[in-house]
């Protein structure tokens, strides 16, 4: 699904649920108590560049998905595919992953100590991000090798459950 349809009708939803989401980390609340009383700012308008015919603007983006929540077992479900949480949550993966990919045990220790673990099937979600970058066009951001060796970090830091995800996702393609 081409990328602005899905962020459409991820916006639709949220907007018939009432804005309500359940899945950003908000480390702000910490200090609620300060933010209260702090000084606030009237923030400028932001007024886009005319277009010029020299523009280069970024490729359309496809949104990747591999599982549905009926792939996960038991356990936390796994958002639907227009929800906002799941983008979110995708998002902070990738975050994760580009910060780190150069590291590959620590980009798995990373990944799979996300906060929001508990409220989601997380090693669904961390092999669909993979997955994506690796299948991304024209070419992933990474090697295709630094994504196979996370993958094999993956499977050694959760031998239990990573393995059999990973050879779901590749029965799946």
């Amino acid at each position: 699904e081409e990328y602005l349809d899905c962020l459409w009708q991820q916006i639709k939803r949220l907007r018939s649920d009432m804005w309500i989401e359940k899945h950003i980390i908000r480390p702000y609340l910490a200090f609620d108590s300060t933010l209260c009383e702090a000084l606030q700012h009237n923030l400028p308008s932001l007024v886009p560049p005319p277009h010029h015919p020299s523009t280069l603007y970024p490729l359309p983006t496809v949104i990747f998905r591999m599982f549905d929540y009926t792939d996960c077992p038991e356990g936390p479900i796994l958002p639907g595919q227009h929800s906002i949480e799941r983008w979110l949550i995708e998002e902070q993966l990738r975050h994760i992953l580009m910060s780190n990919h150069k590291e590959r045990k620590e980009c798995a220790a990373q990944l799979l100590s996300y906060p929001l673990k508990n409220k989601i099937p997380l090693e669904y979600i961390i092999v669909e991000v993979m997955f994506g970058e690796i299948f991304r066009l024209p070419n992933p951001l990474c090697l295709e090798i630094a994504y196979g060796s996370i993958l094999i970090e993956l499977c050694k830091l959760q031998p239990s459950t990573m393995p059999q995800v990973l050879a779901q996702a590749t029965e799946l393609l």
